[in-house]
């Protein structure tokens, strides 16, 4: 616990908001997020930053990072996080959670058409 205690104090400087989509109606396309959380923690960034692929229409890049926060933090694959690191927001799709007894570490992806922010 104390290297939990630890990573709160001196890591996990980062703010999230968790949101998740959740259905209107029973059509399949019809749903909204929904906050369902908030945490702290800290985003990491971790082999190639950007992965750049074309389609019929436009340029696309991808943007892998990681979340790492406590892992009793509810965070699901497909959920969608609203990060602020160093007063820079991200907005990243969250992958599945690997989990170890001090910490969770959550694989993000932001994609965007070149030339978006």
């Amino acid at each position: 616990m104390r290297l939990k205690n630890l990573l709160h104090k001196y890591i996990y400087k980062d703010t999230c908001e968790v949101w998740r989509a959740t259905a209107v109606s029973a059509l399949v396309d019809d749903f909204e997020y929904q906050k369902v959380g908030e945490c702290v923690g800290a985003l990491h960034q971790y082999g190639k930053e950007n992965f750049a692929h074309r389609d019929d229409v436009s340029q696309k890049l991808t943007t892998n990072l990681r979340w790492c926060c406590d892992p009793a933090i509810d965070i699901r694959p497909n959920d969608f996080l609203k990060i602020n690191h160093q007063n820079q927001e991200w907005e990243l799709a969250a992958g599945e959670k690997f989990s170890y007894m001090t910490h969770c570490e959550i694989s993000v992806r932001r994609r965007r058409e070149a030339g978006q922010k």
